[in-house]
């Protein structure tokens, strides 16, 4: 897990603990070394075979506790290094080693069965636990200069591997770890496996490397009115023909998009393609982005063709640049994480001033018809749609006991400003690319909501990325945590379908 550099009055459920704890006040305290430096370091308080002694003893190595009268005896920055040592013992494999495994697993992986044709294959990559000599090495000796830290780190190995078989599990498969030669090589022993688990967070943040994205060519602004007047013009039939084809060109060069429903196409284009029925929330999505680009300077896609036929409905548009951010987030330092947060705040006050010219409902989509929200259940089958917030409320909880119901009541008291809200802001859905936002995708959701629905929503899709929630989000929205907390009540209560 990312350790956020906000973890103080965090919103985030993943911090709803007693913050008297020896490792909360220890996470609080490395909050001022940087990205990743901040991660590799909460490894070892997160991770460890005993968390909580962890962090005391990590308090008491830098005498934070308040309790120690001699001067510490390291600093933070020590203590960071000397685990950084710590963790690079275990790495390095020897080409012997390599060769060894190669025979052993007879030239296949064990998990996913893919075969190589030699030792030295430039696509075979031998993923190494904690090698055994880890365990005779002088520097974790009883005594010696990292056997303290060690000790709280790992689990105490028992005996060193035996010839045997041993099954792990994966994704609901057992997999087999055996010798295929007849040299009785050692597999790895249970207690590596179980060390390893507790370092393999440190590992990979010591080996975060962040790679480039390639940039496709994107279809020219100048040219885009007129393709779209031009390419609306055609029949119907043509263009849900040329629609199928373009998806199996699209599957077959850049394969399966993250959502079942979009698929990424040549020319700088994205695809949705939903039943038949789904056109309502077609139309209303491309309402939305004609919206977002004639009110706000958002990077968003725009809206080319919204098509029904009997059997599917479709909208093209055009595409953003950019990687999800929460596949980057980690590459991520500080400073861009703070770049990220003046942007969301900017698109968002530039969302909130989208007028509602379309209904007298003050509760519905871009197009004043029917919301569409993962959170509200019925809302993708039915009309809904609301003339006041209290009317809303009332929807949130109705079939709840009476104390939920008088639970929520302070919260839904409130009266609060309904604004244009994207409505799943989630890391997917926000592209990045240099820690500057550069697109904002997936419109569907998008509608007219209490303000304070757009920071619950993102509170609500990713409930675990606690970096994003307390370096992010809690930084975009100030307020609203009575609001997140009924929230939270509410929906750990129902269920999106």
């Amino acid at each position: 897990m990312a350790v956020p550099c906000h973890i103080q009055d965090s919103a985030s459920q993943l911090f709803y603990q007693d913050h008297r704890s020896p490792q909360y006040q220890a996470l609080l305290t490395i909050t001022e070394l940087p990205h990743p430096d901040r991660s590799i370091l909460g490894a070892f308080l997160i991770d460890a075979r005993d968390p909580q002694e962890a962090a005391c003893y990590f308090l008491r190595e830098t005498a934070i506790d308040g309790t120690s009268q001699s001067a510490p005896k390291k600093t933070i920055w020590e203590f960071l290094s000397d685990w950084k040592d710590l963790v690079n013992i275990s790495t390095g494999l020897s080409a012997e080693s390599k060769r060894l495994v190669y025979e052993r697993d007879g030239g296949r992986c064990s998990l996913t069965q893919q075969e190589f044709k030699w030792p030295d294959d430039s696509d075979l990559r031998i993923v190494h636990i904690v090698p055994p000599r880890v365990l005779t090495n002088p520097d974790l000796v009883e005594g010696s200069l990292h056997s303290s830290s060690w000790r709280q780190a790992s689990t105490n190995p028992s005996s060193h591997s035996a010839r045997g078989e041993m099954a792990i599990a994966l994704s609901g498969e057992m997999m087999l770890l055996e010798d295929k030669t007849t040299k009785q090589i050692p597999i790895p022993h249970k207690d590596i496996f179980e060390i390893h688990a507790l370092f393999s967070n440190a590992l990979a943040w010591m080996q975060l490397s962040v790679t480039q994205n390639f940039r496709f060519p994107l279809l020219p602004k100048l040219l885009f009115s007129t393709f779209r007047r031009l390419w609306t013009a055609l029949p119907c039939f043509v263009r849900a023909a040329t629609y199928e084809k373009l998806l199996s060109i699209g599957t077959y060069f850049y394969g399966p998009s993250f959502s079942p429903t979009v698929q990424r196409l040549p020319w700088g284009l994205y695809l949705r393609k939903a039943p038949a029925h789904w056109a309502t929330q077609c139309r209303a999505e491309a309402h939305a982005l004609d919206m977002v680009e004639k009110f706000t300077q958002i990077p968003a896609p725009r809206p080319i063709d919204v098509l029904q036929t009997p059997d599917a409905s479709y909208l093209l548009m055009t595409r953003v640049p950019g990687r999800p951010i929460g596949h980057i987030l980690h590459a991520m330092t500080d400073e861009q994480m703070e770049n990220v947060v003046f942007d969301l705040k900017r698109y968002i006050a530039q969302m909130r001033a989208i007028p509602n010219q379309v209904s007298k409902f003050q509760i519905c989509n871009s197009a004043g018809g029917g919301i569409l929200d993962w959170r509200i259940p019925d809302s993708q089958s039915g009309n809904l749609r609301f003339q006041t917030e209290a009317d809303f409320h009332n929807f949130l909880t109705r079939g709840m006991t009476d104390d939920t119901r008088g639970s929520a009541a302070k919260s839904h008291a409130l009266s609060h400003a309904i604004v244009f809200t994207h409505g799943d802001l989630n890391p997917r859905n926000i592209l990045a690319e240099n820690g500057k936002i550069t697109g904002i995708v997936d419109w569907e959701n998008a509608g007219f909501f209490p303000e304070y629905w757009e920071y619950t929503k993102m509170h609500y899709t990713v409930r675990y990325l606690i970096r994003w929630l307390a370096d992010v989000v809690d930084q975009v929205f100030e307020g609203y945590r009575d609001e997140l907390h009924v929230d939270n009540m509410l929906s750990d209560l129902t269920g999106p379908f």
